[in-house]
């Protein structure tokens, strides 16, 4: 970074034309090709790229300089600097960014599931992210009429569930329409779990009316959340409306059998139409 440096006309003066031609060159051309420059990155890259320029109130405009007065202050341009954003993807790609509470994560397993239409809906290909979070699939054919792409994230390796503050699983909005070769990106999306609290794991003889109690996922402020109460064999039972209080009071057993074993979970509706579980399963009994 470059602070304007201050140079008196006096000074200027005093020495040969050639030196005053070569500033006021400089303040008309140089201060153009680094805007230009920038804007024309950003044009390229969309809103992946975000930048932050160096400017100074004070600095005036080439038509508004009087190099004629007996003593002018002139500001020389300021160095522009680009700062965060992601680097662009790949070329031929379906892309975005995966983070963990609003933070960027490295190394997450993701698939992509080309729908046809009708099941199986299957994993055709999968990558992980980069250390900035985002990732990209390549080399994927067009999209016929009624066929889309999503991106599913599954929290097992070999079989193992292995990030216990992320979400078990979690599937993005579709991509409805892609010719191949083309960039199209799909969602930037986070993984953070939803903690559960109350009744805890392994809690006995709940009494009814019982509130259900959770925490949300701060970074992602705008999420819905659904209780939902499984039987032992992982049937559902009853699920809430969709919440934006990260609560639940049940106060109808319809369908409860006193003594058997149950399992509560929050699912999670995003902004833009994802879907997650929680990593977390509590069991409980209910009071007879």
């Amino acid at each position: 970074e470059m602070g304007g440096v201050l140079i008196s006309m006096r000074y200027l003066r005093k020495h040969t034309p050639l030196l005053l031609l070569g500033l006021v060159l400089g303040l008309i051309f140089v201060p153009q090709y680094s805007y230009q420059s920038q804007v024309a990155r950003a044009a390229a890259h969309g809103p992946r790229l975000v930048s932050s320029f160096q400017t100074d109130e004070n600095l005036l405009p080439v038509n508004q300089l009087d190099l004629f007065l007996e003593e002018q202050t002139i500001y020389l341009p300021l160095v522009m600097k680009v700062v965060g954003g992601t680097p662009p993807p790949p070329e031929g790609s379906i892309y975005g960014t995966v983070t963990v509470g609003g933070e960027p994560r490295a190394d997450i397993l993701l698939g992509l599931v080309h729908d046809i239409g009708s099941p199986p809906y299957v994993i055709t290909t999968t990558t992980t992210t980069t250390s900035d979070g985002s990732y990209s699939f390549t080399g994927l054919p067009s999209l016929a009429a009624g066929e889309s792409y999503y991106v599913v994230y599954q929290n097992t390796v070999e079989g193992e569930y292995s990030h216990p503050d992320l979400l078990w699983y979690y599937v993005t909005p579709s991509l409805e329409s892609y010719t191949a070769g083309s960039d199209a990106f799909l969602s930037d999306f986070d993984l953070a779990d939803i903690v559960l609290k109350t009744p805890v794991d392994g809690s006995k003889n709940v009494t009814i009316p019982v509130e259900f109690t959770w925490e949300k996922r701060l970074a992602t402020p705008n999420d819905r959340y659904q209780w939902a109460l499984y039987n032992e064999y992982n049937y559902p039972i009853l699920t809430s409306p969709e919440l934006d209080e990260a609560s639940y009071t049940l106060d109808n057993p319809a369908g409860i059998t006193p003594a058997d074993n149950y399992k509560w979970e929050v699912r999670v509706y995003t902004e833009d139409g994802g879907y997650g579980l929680s990593y977390q399963v509590f069991w409980l009994t209910f009071e007879g």
